[in-house]
């Protein structure tokens, strides 16, 4: 089984983000099975709705810290050649707009963590659905990092404000 489960019933898709021993963190074969997924989507009349969910009681905790800190160990990019850091960042802020950009309703459907790149997810969803005990955080503030990819859905969804406080405290709440 594959870490992206994808399942027809009828005129809904499900994408099952399958890493439940990490918490479902997004990893290359996810982003790019998502990206193929919603170029499938963009001409398939016949589905509509995506659900987006995680296995084993997690959305998603985000970038796969692990994943990343190896690609920046690898990266050593020529002269004139792009980082492999910033192609799998731009990749997924790409599979973002395509979510953002299909026909088909997309719901998501959170249970447990929501942080990172899953609060992108959120932001780019029709509907979320959050079980009582999910948890969210724009969690990159307290990696270093920015949340540059997600932001401007997360401000579209919630606005500057509760966008900004989110972003700078890396707070973690509730539904």
């Amino acid at each position: 089984m594959g870490d992206l489960l994808i399942e027809r019933r009828k005129s809904a898709v499900f994408a099952t983000l399958n890493r439940p021993q990490a918490k479902n963190a997004l990893n290359a074969e996810i982003v790019d099975g998502l990206f193929a997924l919603c170029d499938l989507l963009a001409i398939d009349g016949s589905a509509r709705a995506l659900v987006l969910r995680g296995a084993g009681g997690s959305f998603c905790a985000g970038g796969d810290i692990k994943e990343f800190a190896a690609q920046m160990m690898a990266a050593d990019p020529l002269p004139g050649e792009r980082d492999p850091v910033e192609i799998s960042n731009r990749r997924f802020g790409d599979l973002l707009l395509k979510l953002d950009a299909l026909p088909q309703a997309v719901i998501s459907v959170v249970e447990g963590a929501a942080f990172g790149g899953a609060m992108g997810f959120i932001a780019v969803s029709d509907v979320a659905i959050a079980a009582p005990g999910a948890k969210f955080s724009l969690s990159e503030t307290t990696l270093g990092l920015v949340p540059a990819q997600i932001g401007p859905f997360v401000v579209r969804k919630i606005g500057l404000f509760n966008a900004r406080r989110l972003a700078l405290t890396g707070q973690r709440f509730g539904a």
